[in-house]
């Protein structure tokens, strides 16, 4: 199954999604499945390599626990398990440990007072816009704008 986002009608948007080693879980199963059926470009670096689902438990004689893991994941197009590995991004976007100057952008809170720079966001923001200029004159008209999306939307779910 492999299934071309232009192929489904209204659905021919360029989507780019941002993943890292703090990426886990489902958030990397969402990341390989959307790659595998080329429906987004991956930006950023490998992620963790956690999706293996733990449900059993026993205790030890001395009170702590154990968990034994109940699945593993593997998805066709990726050549390997997730577990341990993660998913490859498209494209490589490194991020920096720490922000030269953080001290001096943020205020006491944390909250963000000057020009802090994402290399990852300003990558992906990058690749989509090349994207859509690639593909505007092939696909676009084929597809449905995002107002479009939703007043569609709007007509078909009910009102609450």
């Amino acid at each position: 199954f492999d299934l071309k986002a232009c192929e489904v009608p209204g659905r021919c948007q360029v989507i780019v999604a941002i993943v890292d080693a703090g990426t886990c879980s489902d958030g990397e199963s969402l990341a390989q499945a959307l790659k595998a059926r080329n429906l987004a470009t991956i930006v950023g670096t490998r992620t963790w390599g956690g999706v293996i689902v733990t449900g059993d438990s026993v205790e030890l004689v001395d009170g702590t626990s154990i968990n034994f893991p109940t699945e593993g994941y593997y998805m066709r197009g990726a050549g390997w398990g997730l577990e341990n590995h993660g998913v490859e991004p498209d494209v490589v976007e490194q991020y920096p440990p720490v922000f030269p100057g953080l001290e001096d952008s943020v205020d006491k809170l944390g909250m963000p007072q000057g020009p802090l720079r994402d290399p990852q966001l300003q990558r992906a923001v990058r690749v989509a816009l090349g994207k859509i200029s690639e593909e505007d004159e092939k696909k676009r008209g084929t597809g449905m704008s995002f107002q479009g999306l939703i007043y569609e939307a709007n007509k078909t779910f009910p009102k609450l």
